[in-house]
């Protein structure tokens, strides 16, 4: 049994980009996955780029709370964007250690 080496600095910035990378991707492949769909059902369907269309179309538009709303109502779309990012932050996809270490398992099990 081998101990997991200490992260360092390089390894949290490494972290941070790999999860931005990949929040960033993720529009991309989606959009590539309903395109081979489409060409298995024979029609056209959306463009590879459509869903940053989409995302900029909604990040334009305004705020749709009701008035009554309360804060967790107000707050839920930031935490699970930061859950989302820690989860990518956690794998290790470009180096070969996490960020977390062992705490990245109990995460990762938690969140799926």
């Amino acid at each position: 049994m081998s101990i997991q080496e200490t992260p360092t600095l390089m390894t949290g910035i490494f972290a941070i980009i790999q999860a931005v990378v990949l929040l960033l991707l993720t529009p991309l492949f989606t959009g590539i996955s309903r395109q081979i769909r489409a060409k298995m059902h024979s029609r056209q369907g959306p463009g590879v780029w459509q869903d940053y269309r989409d995302i900029a179309k909604l990040l334009t538009r305004q705020s749709v709370a009701p008035r009554d709303s309360g804060i967790i109502f107000r707050i839920m779309p930031y935490v699970l964007l930061g859950s989302m990012l820690l989860l990518a932050m956690a794998l290790p996809v470009v180096t070969h250690t996490s960020l977390f270490s062992g705490a990245a398992d109990i995460i990762i099990v938690l969140y799926i």
